[in-house]
């Protein structure tokens, strides 16, 4: 309710950009410290979930500062569900024209991916 300019990116939106092993495979081949770092921290995060993937939660709202043109928006007016006898801590969006929250709901998948590799593999 205080007016401030919020972009919300959820797990919906999320979950659609995942980085798998043809990524990695990618990062590996820059052979810099960083991208080095990067792989093995990678390795390292998918050993400890048994997984082959991961979504880039993180760099995806972050993209939206640099190039938000990857993510579609709609306002909405945002309530956090605290006392319901089964919602507590549920998120509840309400198309609002007027709201100062944007909700994501739709990413240009491949244009985002692209987008992150060619940062993350830049010398």
């Amino acid at each position: 309710n205080s007016g401030i300019p919020i972009t919300m990116v959820g797990l919906d939106v999320t979950m659609r950009v995942p980085i798998d092993r043809s990524h990695l495979k990618t990062i590996k081949n820059v052979g810099t410290p960083l991208t080095e770092t990067l792989a093995r921290l990678i390795e390292i995060w998918w050993d400890f979930l048994k997984s082959d993937s991961s979504p880039m939660h993180d760099p995806l709202a972050v993209s939206y500062c640099i190039k938000p043109e990857f993510l579609k928006t709609i306002n909405c007016k945002v309530l956090i569900e605290t006392v319901g006898k089964y919602t507590a801590g549920q998120t509840i969006v309400i198309p609002d024209e007027d709201s100062s929250i944007k909700v994501t709901y739709d990413v240009d998948e491949q244009g985002f991916l692209r987008f992150l590799m060619s940062r993350v593999c830049s010398h």
